[in-house]
């Protein structure tokens, strides 16, 4: 019921918001439950106003980086690679030294696969070929609008651009009794990095969260949950803290 709360509960709403939001809780406080209805919902929409998230300046969005045949090719890198559980278990996450659950198409900008093993190093130029030709040149234009900004710093100047290349790739899984979340944590190695959702949005709940209003590690500010579909990418720039949270599929 969209009145059901005291004008106290209420108030629990603006209490990590800026600017007018802030200024909003002392008119909140003066309502009473019996009261004043109209005046509330007024109130708790500009609350909702004041309160949407603005991540232009952090997080990105790219559509249509892969269609369903293709992510459902590195879906299923792990069956066809013959990789066991046991060893997904071996390779252990640097943020929380849990099981990573990962394979690794890319590592230092090298195949990981020698070309021996002929499907394994054929992923890898599969994904590094989507990278190149479909990822990069729409990528571009975001990297261009954040360095104009000055979020983003180059080694080649300021105000120049930098020239991305690919660090690492890999296909990391989340399933029920294996891995379902990453603590939220910034990526050290990279200049941007890129998450490209292999599933379909009716197939889970929660996934990659955001936190574009974090001040530091402790003080995160909401989540925002940002993919929008199978085959998109969320790009964002390194030292945006984000995490994963898994709790259906």
């Amino acid at each position: 019921h969209q009145f059901g709360l005291k004008a106290s509960e209420h108030a629990v709403l603006l209490r990590n918001l800026d600017g007018e939001a802030a200024d909003l809780e002392a008119e909140v406080r003066e309502f009473t439950e019996e009261g004043k209805r109209g005046q509330l919902q007024e109130c708790l929409s500009k609350v909702a106003a004041a309160s949407r998230l603005d991540t232009s300046t952090k997080v990105g969005q790219v559509s249509n980086i892969l269609e369903e045949p293709e992510a459902e090719r590195l879906r299923a890198i792990f069956r066809t690679n013959n990789i066991t559980t046991d060893m997904l278990e071996r390779d252990l996450d640097t943020v929380d030294q849990y099981p990573t659950f990962e394979y690794y198409l890319e590592s230092s900008g090298h195949c990981r696969a020698p070309e021996t093993k002929v499907a394994s190093f054929e992923l890898c130029l599969f994904a590094r070929n989507i990278v190149e030709t479909r990822l990069k040149p729409l990528l571009a234009t975001l990297v261009d609008e954040w360095t104009t900004d000055g979020l983003l710093s180059s080694t080649a100047g300021a105000g120049i651009p930098p020239k991305l290349k690919v660090c690492n790739s890999f296909v990391r899984r989340y399933l029920p009794m294996e891995r379902r979340d990453l603590n939220r944590h910034q990526d050290s190695s990279s200049t941007v990095t890129v998450n490209v959702l292999l599933s379909h949005l009716a197939d889970f709940d929660g996934g990659l969260a955001v936190y574009p209003e974090a001040l530091n590690g402790q003080a995160l500010g909401p989540a925002v949950f940002p993919e929008s579909g199978l085959g998109n990418a969320v790009v964002h720039r390194s030292d945006l803290y984000h995490g994963v949270q898994v709790r259906r599929g």
